[in-house]
């Protein structure tokens, strides 16, 4: 198998330009495959828990679920780039078409370091919180 690979390696992309996450390259044809590589070693250390979900405080900043504009945004990738990587990890979780990714899985999917990703995401919200928050203000007004 690893005759094949770089013969793979040498293969052009696909003809559409989805762009790169991390270090996954979506127009490669491996791309997809080292997704569900990386899911498959991610659900081995991460074993589901029986009694459910979390339900505990996280400190914050802490955003919980991918939204494609915000991680479009926070790693400087195209909004179709994003959505295409959610629909490759959503099929290689054996996940309902609108199930939702976490921000965590995203991050070790792509080896991009989940702390920066986070912390860019806050920074979002708090500049479009302050938007909404000083819109009704007036130039006089005092808080």
């Amino acid at each position: 198998m690893m005759a094949l690979l770089p013969e793979v390696a040498n293969l052009p992309g696909g003809k559409e330009d989805f762009g790169k996450i991390g270090d996954i390259d979506y127009d490669h044809p491996l791309g997809p495959l080292m997704v569900k590589y990386r899911m498959l070693i991610y659900i081995f250390a991460n074993p589901p828990d029986p009694r459910g979900d979390k339900m505990c405080s996280r400190p914050g900043p802490y955003t919980v679920r991918v939204v494609v504009k915000d991680m479009a945004e926070a790693i400087s990738a195209s909004e179709r780039t994003v959505q295409r990587a959610l629909q490759v990890m959503r099929a290689d979780l054996g996940l309902k078409k609108n199930a939702w990714i976490t921000v965590e899985e995203f991050c070790k999917a792509h080896f991009l370091p989940e702390d920066m990703i986070q912390k860019k995401l806050h920074d979002q919200f708090i500049e479009r919180w302050n938007l909404v928050k000083n819109k009704g203000k007036k130039d006089g007004d005092k808080e």
